[in-house]
């Protein structure tokens, strides 16, 4: 019996892919399956691929037209024979014990989902390390109404905000129809699977240890790139997880916690996007953005002096940027995003 399929999507990545595939086929768990999706490679990724395959019989590749890792993480769920399902970036690696020991906890708990901790790695364009951020968790189990009364506190624990920290129960995804949206080409599609898997769940998992480095290289990840296209799907983002909180009953009376999500997940975001370096906007293009963004209703954020002093005590320089938004006073919020912004990047480069 196949206990986990690892799919890896790949995309041009001959310089990273061997040390990718070779901690994924040195994994403690043997029963595993390996499906790795050449997405239209213009390098040597696709015939790497052959060689190992011709060497692992575990190895499942398939070569498609380029078509986004979504389209080619759909595709290799589509034919996975593992009880559970994982995903691998191309150039990431992954601890030795990881699906041993998340499949473990699954099996132990009969998990729809198992988290683990990561490692996220920032390297430069000549793949020097920058700095790391390591994010942990301590065992905790989740069960039936338990799941859907935490779902926020589990959203700010960052269990909810990528697809290859975690394992999944196969039978879950399929049955639900729960896929990637393949129109997402520049991020937010780990997210969104994830959110919309949530309300399926009868069991969820966290497990303790870091089996995960994840890395963002400023030349090559797709979630460093900037275009107003990107903006707009994380906006689209937005109105996907709107339909979640809707399922799991958050938008039948004012939540607060929705609000704050509001702003902690898209509104400070799409801020910081709009402020990076790469960035070709002048200010007036992202005032522009921003009023349109203000008039749109699903946008709004309803924050009253209560909820304001409520958000301050735990997320002061967040309820700051709240104000200024509800205030619409676009010109002094992109100044103070920059200040959140270096404020935000300091603090990571101390851990």
């Amino acid at each position: 019996m196949i206990k986990v399929t690892m799919i890896m999507p790949i995309y041009n990545a001959e310089n990273f892919l061997q040390k990718a595939i070779d901690s994924v086929v040195n994994q403690t768990l043997k029963e595993i399956e390996i499906i790795l999706v050449d997405d239209g490679s213009s390098d040597s990724s696709g015939d790497i691929c052959d060689r190992y395959a011709e060497f692992d019989k575990r190895i499942v590749v398939m070569h498609q037209k380029n078509s986004g890792m979504c389209a080619a993480r759909n595709n290799a769920i589509d034919i996975a024979k593992g009880e559970y399902l994982a995903f691998m970036d191309n150039d990431d690696i992954i601890h030795a014990g990881l699906l041993e020991n998340a499949y473990k906890a699954a099996k132990k708990f009969s998990a729809d989902m198992v988290k683990f901790g990561r490692k996220s790695s920032f390297v430069n364009a000549e793949d020097k390390l920058l700095h790391n951020e390591i994010r942990q968790f301590t065992e905790e189990e989740y069960f039936n109404d338990d799941i859907r009364k935490n779902y926020f506190q589990l959203e700010k624990k960052e269990c909810l905000s990528a697809v290859w920290d975690g394992i999944y129960k196969t039978e879950t995804v399929r049955r639900n129809k729960v896929y990637f949206h393949e129109e997402f080409r520049y991020g937010n599609e780990d997210h969104v699977f994830c959110r919309e898997l949530f309300p399926y769940l009868e069991s969820l998992v966290l497990i303790p240890g870091c089996y995960y480095t994840h890395y963002t290289r400023k030349s090559y990840s797709a979630s460093a790139k900037f275009n107003e296209k990107a903006l707009d799907k994380h906006k689209q983002s937005y109105y996907y997880e709107k339909s979640v909180w809707d399922k799991l009953g958050y938008l039948n009376n004012f939540n607060v916690d929705v609000e704050f999500a509001k702003v902690r997940e898209y509104i400070i975001p799409l801020l910081l996007m709009l402020n990076r370096p790469i960035s070709t906007w002048k200010i007036k293009e992202k005032k522009r953005y921003l009023k349109q963004m203000g008039e749109d209703n699903a946008f709004e954020i309803n924050l009253t002096r209560e909820r304001f002093f409520k958000m301050l005590k735990t997320e002061k320089a967040q309820s700051f940027i709240a104000l200024l938004y509800y205030w619409k006073f676009y010109g002094l919020l992109l100044c103070l995003i920059k200040f959140y912004s270096t404020y935000v990047s300091k603090k990571i480069t101390e851990m």
